[in-house]
């Protein structure tokens, strides 16, 4: 190993001085540079705090949009529901109506002409007939017994004439007339 001469030792001292120099060049950029980057992480603070805040409220989002389908999913569901109902609805009702488009051509005029001879008195009248309906049966079931009553007498009535003499004379008598008012 060789020792260091006195002109080694100042071409060090002379390299230690400029660098130094260069060094101490550096403190202010390093400090500025400091500077810079602590600024750089409060905006990156910032900007995360900012990404959080988007996040959230994409989050929130998401947790609507997924409330939003799943009452759209039972909406189409009751719709769904409704369309087979009303499905089945229309076939019935084409069922029912099949029949009355074949009728419809040939009815159609005699309904016309029925309604057209029927005047707005006999509709009144029978309006006051059907409103008399419950009291014109109480009155028949009143009326039942002693017409059956009637009935009994005069069979009782017809058996007893029958048996009387010269009867079976007026009976031909009266048939022959029936006979003759036919012809």
């Amino acid at each position: 190993m060789k020792l260091p001469t006195p002109v080694d030792l100042m071409r060090a001292a002379h390299l230690g001085t400029e660098q130094a120099k260069e060094m101490i060049d550096l403190v202010p950029r390093v400090i500025a540079g400091v500077g810079r980057m602590e600024k750089l992480l409060d905006d990156a603070e910032n900007l995360i705090a900012r990404t959080e805040v988007v996040i959230d409220g994409a989050d929130r989002a998401r947790a609507d949009a997924e409330q939003v389908a799943i009452r759209a999913e039972a909406i189409v569901t009751r719709a769904e529901q409704l369309v087979g109902r009303t499905e089945e609805m229309v076939t019935r009702v084409d069922a029912v109506l099949a029949p009355v488009e074949d009728l419809a051509p040939k009815a159609l005029p005699i309904a016309d002409e029925v309604v057209s001879s029927i005047d707005r008195q006999e509709v009144q009248a029978m309006k006051n007939l059907i409103d008399r309906m419950p009291g014109l049966a109480d009155q028949i079931e009143h009326i039942g017994p002693d017409v059956t009553h009637i009935l009994e007498a005069v069979t009782d009535l017809a058996h007893a004439v029958r048996g009387l003499p010269g009867m079976g004379m007026f009976v031909r008598r009266g048939e022959r007339k029936d006979e003759e008012d036919d012809e």
